[in-house]
């Protein structure tokens, strides 16, 4: 009772207070950083180890066997899984939640350098894996072209730097498409005939593709520094490169290969609507905002639209929409809960003030909630906000008690 006195002794007070709650709640609000769900440390490693031409016997008795008994003893493992197949193995560890993740990265990583020595020669480095939610892409995004232009090379030239430059991205994958490259094939007559060998010519044309600094250049009250250098992106450029011959004569590297373009072979594939395209694959940092990200893409992507009218982008998969629609779901839910408890107050109370008192009170409460979450670090994301919706529930459970208190000491005192 000595709040509820207070308050109602200073109105101005009261309405001040709830006005700097309205304002740092609508602040917080905006400044939330939006997820589909929380960040979640999952407790499980796995390691890859690669073992080239191996069946799967093999690579389960000379590598998975023996990576197993190196790692079932660290400490806060719960459980080791295997898979062997051909060329691979797949060890997965699951730890107890809330160990922590740095430790067991380092302990693990020390068992692994201990079966080193004992695994095949022909072994790969064994790579270690933790499972994140934030590595999964936040955008996924198609390139196609309409008159055969180069779209691995047009995103190459600028706008993949220009998307990796952004504060919010952590990687930029490219899939599909097809590279250019200029093709030196050697004659093997014409390199014996004047005393040459691959690795020499080889090493002629690296020679010719430099940049050395060379100094500055005093220009009034300037200094300007200066390079000098050479390239080879044409082909005739490096048909024109001189080789020493052992006989101490010069030829050209037309004289001893045949130098043209060629396309190289495909690594990956991506189609769209059976058109060749490229998929661009874009992972937001771990501190980052999906919604953001999506929308400084979108920038960049109707900036080079705009600059290429051959060149069309789709936005196939992009985790803001989804978010999106998900906290839109929540949120109507929850003004649709306080709308519905004062209309339900309403009717069974038959007082108008009653109700209003318990539908302003739940704003007011939900904007307090707000601005803790904000300085605890909280995102907004479906946990988060089906917590705030089933905190209206009870708040509305608590009014009615309330309220109903209220009226019986009220008819009491009046009978």
């Amino acid at each position: 009772m000595g709040i509820t006195k207070i308050i109602l002794k200073r109105p101005s007070s009261a309405v001040m207070i709830l006005l700097a709650i309205a304002v740092f709640g609508i602040t917080s609000l905006f400044g939330f950083k939006m997820a589909l769900i929380p960040n979640i440390e999952m407790p499980i490693q796995l390691v890859m180890v690669t073992y080239p031409g191996a069946d799967p016997k093999s690579v389960d008795e000379l590598v998975t066997t023996k990576i197993e008994g190196a790692v079932e003893s660290l400490s806060g493992v719960k459980t080791v899984s295997s898979y062997s197949r051909e060329n691979v193995s797949m060890i997965v560890l699951q730890y107890d939640y809330g160990t922590d993740t740095n430790k067991n990265f380092l302990n693990l990583r020390a068992a692994l350098d201990g079966t080193k020595a004992s695994l095949p020669d022909d072994c790969k480095e064994p790579v270690i894996m933790e499972i994140n939610i934030d590595s999964m892409p936040s955008v996924m995004l198609t390139a196609t072209s309409d008159n055969n232009t180069d779209i691995l090379a047009f995103l190459d030239d600028g706008m993949k730097k220009e998307i990796e430059a952004l504060s919010s991205v952590a990687q930029v994958n490219i899939t599909g498409g097809k590279t250019d490259y200029i093709r030196v094939l050697l004659k093997e007559d014409m390199l014996n005939q004047f005393g040459l060998s691959m690795s020499t010519v080889s090493s002629y044309i690296a020679a010719t593709d430099f940049m050395i600094p060379i100094g500055s250049l005093d220009q009034g009250s300037q200094s300007l520094s200066s390079t000098s250098s050479a390239d080879n992106e044409t082909v005739e450029a490096i048909r024109r490169i001189p080789l020493f011959t052992s006989a101490g004569g010069i030829v050209t590297v037309e004289d001893v290969a045949d130098v043209s373009w060629d396309v190289k072979e495909a690594t990956s594939i991506s189609r769209v609507d059976g058109q060749d395209a490229v998929t661009l694959s874009l992972t937001k940092n771990q501190s980052a905002d999906a919604v953001s990200l999506a929308n400084d893409v979108q920038e960049i992507l109707d900036k080079y639209e705009g600059q290429n009218e051959h060149i069309h982008f789709d936005m196939f998969y992009n985790a803001a929409e989804d978010i999106l629609a998900s906290l839109k779901a929540v949120g109507s839910a929850l003004v649709s809960g306080v709308i519905l408890s004062m209309i339900v107050l309403f009717v069974f109370f038959g007082d108008l003030r009653a109700s209003l008192v318990v539908g302003s009170s739940m704003p007011i409460s939900l904007l307090i909630t707000i601005i803790m979450m904000h300085f605890m670090n909280f995102s907004l994301n479906v946990v988060t906000m089906g917590a705030l919706v089933i905190a209206i529930g009870m708040m509305v459970d608590s009014s009615i008690v309330v309220l109903e208190s209220c009226f019986r000491v009220h008819e009491t005192e009046r009978n």
